[in-house]
């Protein structure tokens, strides 16, 4: 018998639904006689066998066929479409394998078949293989297990505002033990309020008492000329970060520790922005200081009260962690963590309170009058009500003002936001909606619903950005330069799935 020169190229499933019959596999091969000499051209006769088990098993199915190479000597054919010698195609149970695959050929097309190969098939067609194992899946998501749990978005995020003119504050009580002699880290969202950055400032979450400090606490103070933030570990330690920041802009502030390095870091907005070495890890098992949102505690031996307010904050989000986060975390910290061993805080603002979403018992206290105020508002509704988003959100920085939410943003050459404008190639494609007003750092969504009663869409119509900077629409542009991308569809007439396709189509 002569040599084997049949070589295997690729296997590739056509059979991409399980009641498509008859099934059938794709096969290439390049043909080549007894001499290694490519057969081009020519009508070959082959004969093709499923073998189960090994490489010499039982054929569960033959076939014949007579296909032609081209000039490279390649033939190619669909495993299942040809005369049935035995078995049934359909019948195979692809997973009792392995499974191998016998071809064997005739240069001359009859079926004197001289050229034999056998390969082992590794990979199984996974339609064909769902088709007949017992884990495929019905296709009813109820019928999985291990599922993850699903987060489902608040319909209404809220912030909580906190002004030191009113005394304002929130008491979270004792975090003793968080350092514990080990990594830590806490991450924020936060503003400074209109009027309030330029002045003296303060510590905006603050661990102790003003006059009675223990080892381990923690510190931050923003202000429109920089950032402060302390630690408590032999006498206060800190780290100065002066650079320009804005009132009523959103900024993520990340202090953290590595206790191996003994490495205190700064960062703002994803950035690391200062560190101090030579921080050795803080013991605070003994430190029972409260935790405190706009406030501190005051020793009554000074007679100024029980607390007061040091400074004025606007809180979206904030986490504390016992290990370090990745750059990856702090660079996409969204105001959200899933639960974890090494969560200790995180904050979850309600319509009237702050709770402890980690189940720990660091539930806050009001002080005085805190602002609960809805984080999304529709500009221009008549209620005023709030926007309901779910989806892929993120933060960025908007160079452009935004008026109102919904607003169409592409991303310049910078890497920031502005309004996205139909109207030229230069402004496009859209990547993102706004959901804030203003400009700074906010957030925007990248995929997801979005509702604005301002909108009258048509149901189930495409959805486009118009020439009018900023703006979404039903109607597709049409004059010469304008660019047409569909960013999604409506499905109500105030709700608008954002789904944006990159692919832009100028107007000659």
């Amino acid at each position: 018998m002569k040599k084997l020169f049949a070589i295997l190229i690729a296997i590739l499933l056509t059979a991409a639904i399980w009641a498509q019959i008859p099934e059938k596999l794709s096969y290439q091969a390049v043909i080549r006689n007894s001499s290694d000499a490519l057969v081009i051209n020519r009508q070959v006769g082959m004969q093709i066998s499923i073998l189960q088990g090994s490489a010499s098993g039982t054929a569960v199915y033959t076939e014949t066929q007579a296909p032609s190479t081209n000039a490279n000597g390649l033939v190619s054919i669909e495993i299942g479409g040809g005369t049935v010698v035995s078995g049934n195609f359909s019948a195979i149970d692809w997973a009792n394998g392995p499974y191998f695959i016998k071809t064997e050929t005739d240069p001359n097309g009859g079926t004197g078949y001289t050229i034999t190969g056998t390969s082992q098939l590794l990979s199984v067609p996974y339609a064909l293989y769902a088709k007949t194992s017992g884990d495929a899946f019905s296709g009813d998501y109820n019928d999985l297990v291990n599922v993850p749990t699903m987060v489902t978005k608040p319909e209404n995020i809220y912030q909580v505002r906190l002004m030191s003119a009113d005394e304002d504050y929130i008491d979270f009580g004792t975090f003793e033990g968080f350092t514990n002699n080990s990594d830590w880290s806490v991450i924020e969202r936060v503003m400074m309020p209109a009027g309030t950055g330029s002045g003296g400032g303060g510590w905006h979450f603050f661990r102790g008492k003003a006059w009675q400090d223990k080892e381990g606490d923690i510190a931050i103070n923003i202000r429109t000329i920089g950032l402060h933030a302390w630690i408590r570990k032999d006498g206060w330690r800190d780290i100065i970060y002066n650079t320009s920041l804005e009132e009523m802009t959103w900024y993520v502030l990340c202090l953290q520790y590595d206790a191996t390095s003994k490495v205190l870091e700064l960062y703002l907005d994803g950035q690391l922005v200062g560190q101090l070495t030579g921080v050795f890890p803080q013991d605070d098992s003994g430190n029972t200081n409260k935790m405190l949102w706009g406030g501190q505690d005051v020793d009554p031996s000074r007679g100024e009260g029980d607390l007061y307010a040091e400074a004025s904050i606007i809180y979206a989000s904030q986490h504390w962690l016992q290990r370090k986060l990745t750059p990856e975390e702090i660079r996409g910290y969204d105001g959200t963590f899933k639960p974890e061993p090494a969560l200790f805080f995180a904050a979850e603002i309600n319509a009237a309170s702050v709770t402890d979403d980690t189940g720990n018992g660091h539930d806050g206290t009001n002080g005085n009058t805190p602002e609960f105020v809805s984080g999304l508002v529709v500009q221009g509704s008549e209620t005023n009500e709030p926007v309901f988003i779910s989806g892929v959100t993120n933060y960025g920085e908007i160079v452009t003002d935004i008026m109102a939410a919904g607003t169409a943003l592409f991303m310049n050459s910078a890497g920031k936001y502005e309004k996205a404008d139909a109207g030229s190639v230069s402004t496009m494609p859209c990547v993102a909606l706004a959901l804030e007003t203003g400009t700074g750092s906010k957030q925007v969504l990248l995929q997801g619903y979005i509702r604005n009663d301002s909108w009258n869409f048509i149901p189930g119509a495409p959805v486009y950005i118009s020439p009018t900077a900023g703006t979404l629409t039903q109607t597709i542009p049409s004059e010469t330069g304008q660019q047409v991308q569909i960013v999604g569809y409506a499905s109500k007439a105030n709700t608008v799935y954002f789904n944006p396709n990159l692919m832009l189509i100028e107007i000659k």
